[in-house]
């Protein structure tokens, strides 16, 4: 009677159990995914700054933001009908992820593409970025 009561029952309670704890877990995070979706919603329907709603906002937007941040851009070109592409040359590198981060947060500017190659100079790149509007 102990045997099969080791063997058989013991292994079938204890998988009950693991797995009702691993549903709690898993409706503990459903909750907390619910809650966050919510918030988004909030935050996107208050606005975070000026969104640019066309690749011709986005392209002075880019050129403004650049100038402000000191980024050395060499070009700025239409990519299609919500994007840009950015030529930079000789920029500081810090300087750049900077402006990248406040296209992103501030403006709700996506960063499709990026590409940064090491200049001799330290601390400088040059490089290539496709920015799209959301």
């Amino acid at each position: 009677m102990f045997v099969p009561y080791q063997l058989i029952w013991v292994p079938i309670t204890g998988s009950v159990s693991a797995m009702e704890e691993e549903v709690a877990a898993k409706q503990k995070q459903l909750v907390w995914m619910q809650e966050a979706t919510q918030q988004i919603q909030v935050l996107r329907r208050a606005g975070g700054g000026k969104r640019p709603t066309s690749a011709g906002s986005l392209l002075s937007l880019t050129e403004s933001t650049a100038r402000q941040a000191k980024v050395a851009v060499k070009k700025v070109q239409d990519e299609g009908d919500r994007g840009v592409r950015v030529w930079l040359e000789e920029a500081a590198f810090d300087d750049v992820l900077l402006w990248l981060d406040r296209l992103q947060h501030e403006h709700g500017v996506l960063i499709q593409e990026l590409s940064v190659e090491r200049q001799a100079s330290p601390g400088k790149v040059n490089g290539r970025a496709v920015l799209e509007v959301q």
